[in-house]
């Protein structure tokens, strides 16, 4: 997970905006894993299958099966506290 977002917040351009926009492309409000991994490929960050089914579940706190603008916004700002990022 912190590979992931040191990757994003490294290239300065994807902000947290960015990032939210290239996932939620179809503008549903949510994103689904499979949002994730095609946003992921585009963003030419390549991570295991097994990997991002973490990274999803990470983010889906409330195990829905998608992830909401607010619970990305969670992602986003507590991973980057944790590794300090």
């Amino acid at each position: 997970m912190a590979f992931v977002l040191s990757t994003l917040k490294d290239k300065r351009k994807y902000s947290l905006e960015y990032t939210w926009a290239k996932m939620d492309q179809a503008k549903r409000g949510y994103i689904t894993i499979e949002d994730v991994r095609k946003a992921l490929i585009e963003l030419k960050i390549f991570i295991s299958k097994i990997d991002l089914a973490s990274l999803f579940n990470f983010m889906d706190y409330n195990q829905k099966g998608r992830v909401d603008f607010f619970e990305f916004v969670d992602f986003w700002h507590q991973t980057a506290s944790v590794y300090d990022l």
